[in-house]
């Protein structure tokens, strides 16, 4: 391909093989005897890429450019580079290189040049070897680019040079030249230079690994660049092809240069390990059996066959043993799941869902669901998800959709800058619900620094990460909900939700019963941890696991004054240290008693005759399950509020200075400030009790015996 572009102008200027695109560049290579001299006069903005001027949507793979790039301009910004001048919203560039020079310079304005990509990169597998220089009075060079980036296994031997030239005496000139790129509002992985790139790094905080050109040039450098490539397929199914690495010494100067593809492999969804033989686009119903059938799904799906207006049945049990699972759906309507999946109370065993990605990763067995019902899905202990951005056990992604009797025993894990994890959901969002669930397996959220993030945190969830305006009803949580955060973002851990956002947000009759552990900054809660939004009901669930985490951002069910909540319980000194909390604090023998399961069925009662659309479960007492706290029932057990050891206890008076007294008392009597702390413990006498409350402050106090409580006012 040969090319000359020249362009002169009053507007912003858009310059390149493509001025502007927003679909799929491919295969495209500019040669030596090419050329891009761009000259502006009045533009805003210029863009220049021998590939792209500007990229508003999809990606740039496997192109490549031998050309010499020129942009000047008197008054213009100037964005220019190898591959692509100016990337609107972080759109990918693949296995991408640059060769030539590329020359910026303005009179007035700004100079960002770069080898592959001038602003908003996001390069994974690329290089630079041509000299990159910029003029002007504020000037940002970079080997592949000057800033704002999120970059993998790239390297640059390019010379880099910045000057600063400034029309305007009393004006400072800035100019920096960076090996790969600034270090500001970038992130680099494996990222290689050359250590006589640039003639003087001092007092820059560099990015990437400096390296010899005799060590550049060596097949170990190609070997670990192609170790890298190969790890990146291996931890993300939505790259396209990624090529290894060689050196032919008679090309590009000996240094390393792109080579075959690297196997993808190890995936249900790749070639040979899925079977989609059982669909038919004409039918509506599917039964399924196989692990290359569920696989099959997947594939379908990721191929725009999104089931809208169809149901798939599972009819057995699934063992993914031997291949990574890549989820079904993914967050774009094309790719994402719209039917009906009923997995039929069938066990899923070994899907190891992993999606580590340089940009959004969904993992679980549904990637992403929309206008969908997912039900009856059991994945057992022996799975685990991992991912950088959004997990869930059972859908990492939902909107406007509904999950309902689904048990999670994976665990699910969460390391990166930012991310949402749920044992059942990541995130659910517009009027999504999830019902009669149940999460059993470990969720935990590892935060890591990132420069390319205004704010690295994690939401976290026993059941839902982010519940945003969304409802969800009769599930639990049994397992340990721990995350590490950073001390400079507030993270959240639940042990039904971490994060709530938006009005209409429903949690209702749920309960959790292990521990909330937070350490970093953030918030804790047992049932939900932290709303950005008061217009929100948390109502009729209790709490029995242990709280820890920021004293005063840590809470045995909600947040005090931030959600309506209603009829919410929690285990006494669940929370470690005082303070004020929504809720109601109980004994452990109470919780345990008919009396409790009582009250919760009374809420639920209620709430089946108002109409809501939403009906709750009931509440029963076995010893042999739960430890004997409440679990749900379908049918109403019948229980009394006050069972018949507490029924003839007399508590009087209730507004007191000095001594009060107890009779009838069979079980020790505690006295408990509003907060739910224990400030004083009597064993009862047989016949009446004397409780003395003078040493105490004057306030409202709450007085447990068995299943009584009563409100007292200390005078």
């Amino acid at each position: 391909m040969k090319a000359y572009s020249y362009a002169q102008g009053s507007t912003t200027c858009l310059v390149g093989f493509f001025g502007y695109s927003s679909g799929v560049i491919e295969n495209v290579t500019l040669a030596e005897d090419c050329a891009v001299r761009v000259t502006a006069t009045g533009s805003q903005y210029l863009n220049v890429g021998s590939i792209c001027g500007v990229l508003g949507g999809n990606y740039i793979a496997n192109c490549h450019n031998r050309a010499y790039i020129e942009a000047r301009s008197l008054f213009d910004d100037i964005f220019a580079a190898g591959i692509l001048g100016f990337d609107n919203q972080y759109n990918p560039v693949y296995n991408c290189s640059n060769a030539n020079d590329v020359v910026g310079f303005s009179t007035w304005g700004i100079v960002c040049v770069s080898g592959l990509v001038a602003a908003n990169a996001k390069v994974v597998n690329g290089y630079n070897t041509g000299n990159i220089s910029g003029t002007g009075p504020s000037v940002e060079v970079g080997g592949i680019t000057p800033s704002f980036a999120q970059l993998n296994n790239v390297y640059n031997t390019g010379r880099l040079t910045a000057t600063g030239r400034s029309i305007i005496p009393e004006s400072e000139p800035v100019a920096t030249a960076s090996p790969i790129v600034a270090s500001y509002g970038a992130s680099v992985e494996n990222g290689y230079y050359d250590i006589a790139c640039v003639e003087d790094t001092t007092g820059m905080n560099v990015k990437g690994t400096a390296m010899t050109a005799d060590e550049m040039k060596s097949f170990a450098f190609a070997e670990l660049l192609t170790s890298h490539a190969a790890s990146l397929v291996k931890s993300d199914p939505d790259l396209p092809e990624m090529l290894s690495w060689t050196v032919r010494p008679e090309e590009n100067d000996g240094f390393p240069v792109f080579g075959e593809a690297v196997e993808a492999g190890g995936w249900w969804t790749s070639a040979g390990n899925y079977d989609i033989s059982w669909y038919d686009e004409a039918e509506d119903s599917f039964s399924i059996s196989s692990p290359a059938q569920l696989a099959g799904v997947a594939y379908l799906v990721k191929n725009g066959r999104t089931f809208e207006g169809k149901t798939v049945t599972l009819t057995g049990n699934i063992d993914l043993d031997g291949l990574k699972w890549e989820p079904i759906g993914k967050a774009n309507l094309q790719q994402i799941f719209k039917g009906v999946f009923d997995g039929g109370g069938y066990e899923i065993h070994n899907l190891r869902s992993e999606v580590i990605s340089t940009g959004e990763a969904y993992s679980g067995l549904f990637g992403a669901i929309y206008q969908a019902q997912v039900t009856r899905v059991v994945l057992a202990e022996d799975c685990e998800i991992r991912t950088s951005y959004y997990g869930g056990g059972v859908v990492a992604y939902a909107q406007e959709s509904e999950i309902v009797s689904c048990e999670n025993r994976a665990s699910v894990s969460f390391e990166g800058p930012a991310g949402y994890v749920g044992g059942i959901a990541g995130y659910v969002v517009s009027t999504s619900s999830i019902d009669r669930c149940e999460n059993l397996g470990i969720v935990t959220g590892t935060v890591q620094p990132s420069d390319n993030y205004a704010s690295c945190l994690v939401y976290a969830g026993g059941i839902a990460g982010v519940n945003q305006e969304s409802a969800i009803i009769n599930s639990s949580n049994h397992a340990v909900v721990a995350v590490e955060a950073l001390p400079e973002y507030d993270s959240c851990a639940g042990g039904i939700v971490g994060y709530n956002s938006g009005s209409s947000t429903f949690i209702a009759n749920c309960y959790n019963v292990a521990g909330v552990q937070l350490s970093g900054s953030g918030f804790a809660g047992g049932i939900l941890s932290y709303t950005d939004n008061a217009d929100i009901r948390v109502a009729n669930c209790y709490n029995i696991g242990t709280v820890s985490g920021v004293p005063g951002k840590s809470y045995p069910v909600v947040p005090i004054l931030s959600a309506d909540s209603e009829d919410c319980y929690y285990l006494m000194n669940c929370v470690e240290g005082e303070g004020s909390y929504a809720g109601t604090a109980l004994t452990v023998d109470y919780m345990k008693s008919t009396a409790f399961a009582a009250r919760l069925n009374d809420w639920s009662k209620t709430n089946n005759s108002s109409e809501t659309g939403r009906q709750t479960l009931y509440w029963k007492v076995e010893d042999a399950e739960n430890d004997g706290y409440p679990v749900f029932t379908d049918q109403d057990p019948g229980y009394t509020g006050v069972e018949s050891v507490v029924s003839g206890v007399r508590i009087y008076p209730t507004t007191v200075s000095g001594e009060l007294f107890v009779c009838g008392a069979e079980s020790p009597i505690y006295i408990c400030n509003l907060a739910g702390h224990i400030v004083s413990i009597i064993d009862p006498t047989e016949e009446i009790t004397v409780v003395d409350m003078s040493r105490l402050v004057a306030g409202v106090y709450l007085l447990r015996t068995g299943g009584k409580v009563v409100r007292l006012v200390k005078l």
